[in-house]
């Protein structure tokens, strides 16, 4: 399958789309039936159920890969000034992202990287930071826990980590995007 770059659309600027929680497939839908151009990036997500029987035996099974969405919370469009307006009116926008720095060509170049990363995620076994492993200590680089540190409980698939962080006498059990998180030296 050929890889079909996204491209600069005159009169319109590629930018980051904030999304309500879960409604990436709402903005996606709306975006398409407005003829907007978007970009939706996402990869088969593996699923491993596990339980133990009344008899002590452990069982795991794999589930069907499920297409998810590989940027939680955010969607990819060109929007002229009358398109980020009509964005902003929609129930599933929680906000247009107008760039500060970096320019369009630069957000472009990483999109297209993205792609070919989504492409072959579709075909082939990709592992995010195969390095992280179960009993790695690690930071949390990106999201509403950043700078806290913890312990990986276990890899939950190629791109989840379940990490278990000690707070306040309290101990807490979170699933991570490996991608936000760094082995602590």
């Amino acid at each position: 399958m050929p890889i079909e770059y996204l491209e600069k659309i005159p009169g319109k600027e590629w930018l980051l789309v904030r999304t309500m929680p879960r409604s990436e497939k709402l903005a996606e839908a709306f975006f398409r039936a407005n003829g907007i151009a978007c970009y939706l990036p996402k990869y088969n997500k593996t699923y491993i159920n596990s339980f133990t029987a009344k008899s002590g035996k452990s069982y795991s099974y794999k589930r069907q890969p499920v297409l998810s969405v590989m940027f939680p919370g955010y969607i990819f469009a060109a929007l002229d000034l009358e398109d980020i307006s009509n964005t902003r009116r929609e129930r599933s926008v929680a906000q247009v992202c107008v760039r500060a720095t970096g320019s369009e060509d630069e957000l472009l170049a990483d999109l297209r990287k993205v792609q070919e990363f989504e492409f072959l995620a579709l075909t082939n076994r990709v592992e995010v930071k195969a390095e992280i492993q179960t009993g790695s200590s690690v930071t949390i680089t990106r999201g509403p826990l950043t700078g806290w540190t913890g312990v990986v409980e276990k890899r939950l698939d190629q791109n989840f980590l379940f990490i278990r962080i000690e707070s306040i006498g309290y101990s807490l059990g979170v699933e991570i995007p490996a991608v936000d998180c760094e082995t602590v030296v």
